[in-house]
């Protein structure tokens, strides 16, 4: 299949607002595609990985806007005033977004002398995964395999664009931002479409990859065919990443009862560390071949080595009391323990232990580890063991072989402790609401139900969901600060259809007493929003109200002094000269990488307030005190902690459940001002 008629299909799915029309398209799309376009490996993975490129987790391409610019000016050779426009691109509301400015750039050049042919999907794939190879982010696998490869990733990217229309050239653009815009195709219906088991192997397997060579079975003379052995294929795989299950998150605890119905469940700790998924395949003379994958998916091996001795130790590899004969897979996650406090160090801690492909990302300005603290795994699943499935056992059973198999190694290796509830028992919302109470007043991030008879994944049928349970779901018990609205930008990813789509938050500095002049005052932008952690209605409201009343950061005179404590995330584009005050809610505090500040975690907009100035949001010394009255205030021995979160969760309980319109919460306020909108329009002009 030629890459044009991917762009082309593309780019009339982009052109199409409704949903109907939408999936006429994509199923008229489908059928023109011919068996020829799918009949070996490399045809069926080159095409659904560029119709999910988020599927593609082994392949990072570490390249931005600007590294692609001098990549696209070099190959075609843009002359002066071309090159800046390309390097002085941002994004904003109306402006063509980068991959269409790439386009405009290319036509503008002229006609493409198709030298060597139009590209094909499968030579597009290839110079992706060439292209990866170089990033230290990227999959072992897809690092190792070009090796041998003499030109350069970026000069094979350059020879595939000078061979594009721009057409071809914007969409291989947004293949390398992972960005498709508007272009989200129905997974379901196009990966059976495409193959009629590719949907469900991806059930069981994460990588597309792994899942696509599963189905191809390999012939007698080396060709691959579209045979498909259902009880082969469809088990997981030592060495194979697994999927991740779905959880449902309760916004209250009646809600978290009607999610999970009137089943036995385990109701077990969360714990605030990093998902580990460890693949364990033993080998003669007691040693073991040892992959951890991580959360996305990606083999993490070679950051978590220092992992593998207690991966040994506790499953007694090499010894006689070992209970694995072949291999196993556990679930469980990564904390950093305390030998000296003998409890789990905050979330921040890990990145201090755990590199990102050799490299500790986010530790500049922490504290280097002390001698008492070191990893230890928490585990709480087994997902296969030996030759059984443990996948499609209940929940039940797949703790007793984890009992079994695992010898726990206290601060280094446990087993996840946990608590039954029947969800049928006239009893069951007190004893759900006494667990929440002592998992907060110990300052756990939250609870997890996990029903008794329910499998880890399933092929058919429905599949019964986990359930999350955190106090800042629950409205009036999270961590809430008063914070300004100080800028904006606009992200692509989120669609055009506003100037801004991620606000920047602060706390005040007053600088100086009684000003009422934002231009006077100093801020410190402490969190981001974007969807979904504010409403479409409240991004709404602040775009028509930012529009009357914004500046650019080049407007250094007239603008305030603004400190950002968000090092790794860009700034604002746009500053608000009268910012609003915004109500926020969070799961407690922790450190923002390179930074000795606190801030709220997973920070979500709750609501406006349109009759408080900037000067009533909190100063940055009491957004500090906020977060050590959050991390202390729960550590008590008599147990009133206790008492006060079980009193109010019950109040929480006996009033009426909001939780299906907790999700308004945060627009009620925008809803309720349309007149103050209007005011503002005619202040400022808004047209």
């Amino acid at each position: 299949m030629y890459f044009k008629t991917l762009c082309d299909f593309w780019q009339t799915l982009a052109g199409q607002a409704d949903e109907h029309r939408r999936e006429g398209t994509i199923r008229t799309w489908l059928s023109s595609v011919t068996a020829d376009d799918l009949k070996t490996r490399s045809n069926l993975l080159a095409l659904t990985s560029c119709l999910f490129p988020h599927r593609r987790r082994d392949r990072v391409y570490g390249l931005r806007e600007k590294s692609l610019a001098d990549i696209a000016i070099r190959a075609w050779s843009v002359g002066h005033s071309r090159a800046r426009r390309l390097h002085e691109w941002q994004s904003s509301y109306g402006a063509p977004d980068f991959a269409a400015t790439v386009r405009t750039l290319v036509e503008e050049g002229g006609e493409v002398a198709h030298v060597h042919g139009p590209p094909t999907v499968e030579e597009i794939n290839h110079v992706l995964d060439h292209l990866a190879s170089s990033c230290p982010y990227s999959s072992p696998e897809i690092r190792a395999s070009f090796q041998q490869e003499i030109h350069s990733p970026r000069q094979g990217l350059i020879d595939m664009l000078q061979r594009m229309s721009g057409l071809e050239a914007e969409w291989m653009c947004r293949l390398i931002l992972g960005n498709l815009g508007q272009v989200q195709l129905p997974e379901e219906l196009v990966m059976n479409f495409l193959h009629s088991a590719l949907g469900a192997t991806l059930q069981v397997h994460d990588g597309l990859v792994d899942a696509v060579a599963s189905i191809m079975s390999p012939r007698g003379d080396g060709e691959s065919s579209m045979q498909y052995q259902h009880t082969a294929k469809w088990r997981p795989q030592l060495g194979t990443a697994i999927r991740r299950p779905t959880f449902e998150k309760a916004r209250s605890i009646q809600h978290c009862r009607q999610l999970l119905g009137r089943q036995p469940v385990y109701v077990e700790r969360k714990y605030d560390g990093e998902y580990c998924q460890i693949h364990v395949r033993l080998l003669p003379a007691g040693y073991a071949d040892i992959k951890i994958f991580s959360k996305s998916g990606r083999d993490s091996t070679a950051d978590r080595t220092a992992l593998i001795p207690t991966i040994r130790r506790c499953l007694s590899i090499g010894k006689q009391d070992c209970q694995v004969s072949t291999g196993c897979v556990l679930i469980g996650e990564v904390v950093v323990w305390n030998d000296a406090q003998q409890d789990i160090m905050p979330f921040y801690k890990i990145r201090r232990y755990i590199p990102r492909a050799g490299r500790h990302l986010g530790c500049g300005r922490d504290s280097p580890p002390l001698a008492e603290e070191h990893l230890m795994i928490v585990l709480f699943d087994c997902l296969l063991l030996d030759n059984v499935d443990c996948v499609f056992e209940p929940y039940m059973q797949r703790r007793h072989r984890l009992a079994c198999v695992v010898r726990p190694v206290p601060g280094h290796a446990v087993i996840s402790e946990y608590t039954t509830i029947d969800m049928s028992s006239s009893d069951a919302t007190n004893q759900i609401t006494n667990r929440l109470a002592h998992a907060i007043s110990h300052q756990w991030e939250g609870l997890i139900f996990k029903p008794s008879e329910a499998t880890y994944l399933t092929l058919e049928g429905h599949q019964q969901h986990q359930v999350k349970l955190r106090k800042d779901m629950i409205p009036g018990l999270g961590d809430t600060a008063d914070l300004v609205v100080i800028g904006g930008a606009h992200d692509g990813n989120y669609g055009a259809s506003e100037w801004w789509t991620t606000f920047y938050l602060a706390c005040v500095d007053l600088t100086a007493g009684g000003a009422d002049d934002p231009t006077l005052q100093s801020f410190r932008i402490v969190a981001a929003v974007s969807r979904p952690a504010i409403t479409i209605t409240d991004m709404q409201f602040l775009n028509r109200h930012g529009k009357a009343h914004y500046l650019t950061p080049f407007d250094v005179a007239a603008t305030p002094h603004i400190e950002t404590e968000l090092t790794g995330q860009p700034p604002p584009t746009a500053i608000f000269m009268r910012p609003l005050v915004v109500e926020v809610v969070g799961a407690g505090f922790d450190r923002l990488p390179n930074s000795r500040f606190e801030s709220l975690r997973f920070p979500r907009v709750v609501k406006i307030h349109l009759d408080r100035s900037f000067r009533d949001a909190v100063t940055s010394e009491q957004y500090r005190h906020m977060a050590e009255r959050s991390q202390h205030s729960d550590i008590n021995r008599d147990g009133t902690s206790f008492q006060h979160w079980l009193s109010r969760l019950t109040e929480c309980v006996n009033r009426p459940d909001t939780s299906r319109s907790a999700s308004r919460t945060a627009s009620g306020s925008a809803k309720s001002s349309r007149k103050r909108c209007r005011e503002i329009e005619e202040v400022g002009g808004v047209k």
